[in-house]
């Protein structure tokens, strides 16, 4: 699996990112839909399985660890290890057709293919973008709980006070308020 990180170059990664092995992209133009759209097309090119993380995060402890199984798991669908922050509603793993957010999202080899010519319409923000690409050729993808990764803050250099980011089910967070309960 190959590891990209999406940056403009601004934002210092978090040291948690010294855990993986990851290529950097950057947008150097500012033009955060075009630039992950780009990133996308590189993907698709490549004869491999392909993880794009954002660098605007926190990786959770034993990242690879942990997504690994989850990968294997659904290794042929789409999966977002990040998705809809606020919400607790559901705290599993589920199958789904609405995709947002794209902090960290795995591509099984080859999936990009199916969609990325429904993605050269640009769109209010590339995450509605690839929903829509999605729907249109009925794929469905898995949204992890809880997530891997936390988003540094609540602001976005990309979407700045649109909306908050910082997750309720992120899972070093899920696993110390449970050790609390637990009295360890």
């Amino acid at each position: 699996m190959k590891i990209f990180v999406l940056t403009n170059g601004v934002r210092e990664l978090d040291p948690s990112y010294q855990q993986i092995v990851y290529s950097l992209y950057v947008d150097i133009y500012n033009q955060p839909h075009k630039c992950y759209l780009d990133l996308l097309d590189l993907a698709r090119k490549e004869d491999d399985d392909v993880l794009i993380l954002e660098d605007d995060l926190i990786l959770c402890e034993n990242f690879l660890d942990r997504i690994e199984p989850v990968i294997e798991q659904y290794k042929d669908m789409i999966i977002n290890f990040f998705w809809e922050p606020l919400r607790n509603v559901k705290k599993t793993t589920i199958e789904s057709k609405y995709f947002c957010y794209t902090q960290c999202v795995y591509y099984p080899k080859g999936i990009i293919n199916k969609f990325y010519k429904d993605l050269l319409t640009p769109n209010f923000s590339y995450a509605k973008n690839i929903r829509q690409a999605l729907e249109k050729n009925e794929i469905s993808f898995v949204n992890v709980r809880p997530h891997y990764v936390q988003h540094i803050g609540d602001d976005s250099l990309i979407w700045p006070g649109l909306c908050i980011r910082r997750s309720r089910m992120f899972v070093d967070d899920v696993e110390t308020k449970e050790g609390d309960n637990d009295g360890r």
